[in-house]
């Protein structure tokens, strides 16, 4: 990155700080390529433009990580599901749902449009699948789905209020523990085994050639041992991780509904909704008419570790 013009050095930018979380080398990594260039007149003069490089391979640095690579890889998957929304040049970003609502019949992303009555009067704008052609997804009013998905929220805040977890999640962190010690007392009545074997080779007991068969025995074993110690102490980190992030979930949603009406604009409320929403799926096959109010289904999935 480029060092920020005068004034500007303190201040974090939705920009900047794109490019420090999708920056690999803070994670140890090196690139395959650096970015193409390429040249165009400008203004009647000669530039070179930079362009986003793709398909860039990662190699092992030869410097250190200051980013621990799960969590930059963790961070890479959350960029990925929630892009920044297409908006065309010169258009304010009118869908505040942007990249959450799925179709629940074929899987694609819900957009919003709205449709003009044969007089020209406007219709309220509605969420509808691109492959309606091929999916039976009805559309829906954007304003009554929105109110359906803040009804939502406010739900969960009042089970949180209650004292009632929504979203309740078996721990396992004793049981991690537990399994934790008993591995390490079998990894400790091995070093005790292979001082046994030593003590028997200086008594007679054991021949050389035994002992080192014992030995490359009870190695193997303790590799092994090793082996499940380190992958429940990382399960017991990745629980650790996951209760902060929950812990830090009730006070974003306070906040989102605190300030989604406020915000001044839809891409604000879009960029609230997506802190604590991973998805929306919306399934909808019947109409609404007069006789029937339709069969609209919306399942919100928090942003939560599953």
């Amino acid at each position: 990155m480029y060092p920020p013009p005068p004034g500007e050095r303190n201040k974090w930018t939705d920009r900047r700080i794109s490019v420090v979380l999708h920056n690999p080398h803070y994670a140890g990594y090196t690139t395959s390529t650096r970015r193409p260039t390429r040249k165009e007149v400008v203004d009647g003069q000669l530039k070179v433009v930079r362009l986003v490089a793709k398909d860039v391979q990662l190699y092992e640095g030869r410097h250190e990580a200051i980013v621990p690579r799960e969590d930059w890889h963790k961070a890479q998957e959350i960029l990925a599901s929630h892009p920044a929304p297409p908006v065309p040049a010169g258009k304010g970003q009118k869908n505040a749902f942007t990249g959450l609502i799925v179709c629940g019949l074929c899987g694609r992303k819900m957009q919003r449009s709205f449709t003009v009555d044969p007089d020209g009067t406007a219709r309220a704008p509605i969420f509808f699948c691109p492959s309606r052609s091929q999916c039976d997804t009805i559309s829906h009013r954007c304003d009554e789905v929105e109110r359906m998905v803040l009804d939502t929220l406010r739900g969960w805040l009042a089970s949180y209020s209650a004292g009632i977890d929504p979203f309740p999640q078996r721990d396992l962190t004793e049981q991690l523990r537990t399994s934790l010690k008993q591995f390490e007392k079998h990894l400790s009545d091995l070093d005790a085994r292979v001082n046994r074997a030593f003590e028997l080779v200086e008594t007679g007991v054991y021949t050389p050639e035994i002992y080192v068969e014992r030995k490359n025995a009870l190695d193997a074993e303790r590799v092994s041992m090793m082996k499940q110690i380190t992958n429940i102490e990382a399960e017991l980190k990745k629980l650790e991780n996951e209760q902060a992030i929950r812990q830090e979930f009730l006070p974003k949603l306070q906040h989102v509904l605190e300030t989604y009406e406020a915000a001044e604009n839809a891409r604000e409320q879009n960029q609230l909704l997506k802190t604590v929403i991973d998805k929306i799926v919306y399934t909808k096959t019947v109409r609404v008419t007069s006789n029937n109010p339709g069969n609209l289904h919306l399942q919100v999935y928090p942003l939560l570790p599953h």
